[in-house]
């Protein structure tokens, strides 16, 4: 008898990933409770602190985007350029970590925001977007900065 390992690889491979992803959505539906809850204690002790947390209909993360209040403080102060930027490292669940940046007037980066994505794709951007410029009172900067992310350079479409 003759087997196809390619096929047995592939398919070890397959059902490997199949199995991790599954695990990962459950501990996302787990996730976005614990951090709705730490979210709301955050927003207690600071009622201008902002937060949204954007769940599929099974309740499991897809998006969070925050703003600390000093953040909204220093948006209004430097606001001409902003620079949103995914590249950085991703979370244990594979979550890419995106941060709202701005320049002071000593030339040092300044924090405007955060968010964790579950996909990058051109929809959540948006939402991400919209949302953080919700939070800094819908006035938008001068001109917004991103990285090379291939979903974002894609036609949008009209």
């Amino acid at each position: 008898m003759v087997y196809d390992l390619k096929f047995g690889k592939k398919l070890r491979v397959y059902s490997q990933n199949y199995i991790l992803q599954q695990q990962r959505m459950r501990t996302l539906a787990c996730d976005a409770a614990t951090i709705q809850k730490f979210f709301a204690s955050m927003q207690m002790k600071d009622d201008e602190f902002f937060y949204v947390i954007d769940t599929d209909n099974a309740a499991r993360l897809r998006n969070v985007v925050w703003v600390h209040t000093h953040c909204k403080y220093t948006y209004r102060e430097f606001s001409d350029v902003v620079c949103f930027d995914t590249t950085h490292l991703m979370n244990q669940w594979r979550m890419p970590f995106a941060s709202f940046v701005g320049v002071n007037q000593h030339e040092q980066s300044i924090l405007l925001g955060c968010a964790l994505l579950t996909i990058e794709d051109i929809d959540r951007y948006k939402f991400v977007l919209s949302t953080w410029l919700a939070a800094m009172a819908k006035v938008p900067s001068t001109a917004i900065h991103t990285d090379q992310c291939e979903s974002m350079s894609r036609p949008r479409p009209s």
